[in-house]
């Protein structure tokens, strides 16, 4: 329990020397500026004054160096966002188009598999109706065809009872002609 505290302690005491050495340090650094800037005669310190000015316009003009450099790369940088958002502006209208083609070419294919299908339904359903109507052509062919091989048979038995009686009569006769 008390060593926690004298870690404290100690890490207190160097953080504490650390900020005392800062304070000498600043100390001493303001009572140089002070000796150069007030313990020197009027010329001197006209000249110190005439070198921080000049350094301060020197800054100034630096300074003024570097924003008019900062200002033309921001706005080359503007350029380069323009001319971005131009080609994404570009390229998602290209892409919107695309889609829609292929929205298009998507329902106009859908729309000839629909009309193929109903094509080879209403094919497929006239090849039926026409085998039916063939079917039924066939079966009143061959109905026919009965009829007329029986309608045959019987006259060919009719020739034949017609011919035998025939032939009976033409043997009655000579036998009565006899």
């Amino acid at each position: 329990m008390v060593e926690p505290i004298a870690e404290n302690i100690a890490a207190d005491r160097a953080r504490v020397f650390l900020v005392d050495e800062s304070i000498k340090k600043l100390t001493n650094r303001i009572m140089q500026l002070e000796q150069i800037v007030f313990e020197r005669d009027n010329k001197q310190q006209f000249a110190v004054f005439a070198k921080i000015d000049l350094k301060i316009r020197d800054l100034d003009v630096d300074r003024t160096r570097e924003e008019e450099k900062l200002r033309m790369r921001v706005n080359a940088f503007e350029r380069e966002v323009k001319n971005m958002v131009v080609h994404i502006d570009s390229f998602n209208g290209k892409q919107a188009n695309f889609e829609k083609q292929i929205n298009q070419d998507n329902e106009l294919r859908i729309s000839h598999h629909k009309a193929a299908s109903k094509w080879q339904q209403d094919f497929l359903n006239r090849y039926q109706d026409n085998c039916i109507e063939v079917n039924k052509e066939f079966e009143r062919q061959r109905s026919r065809i009965a009829n007329i091989d029986k309608t045959r048979s019987e006259a060919k038995l009719e020739i034949e009872q017609l011919q035998n009686g025939e032939h009976k009569l033409n043997r009655l006769i000579e036998l009565h002609s006899s």
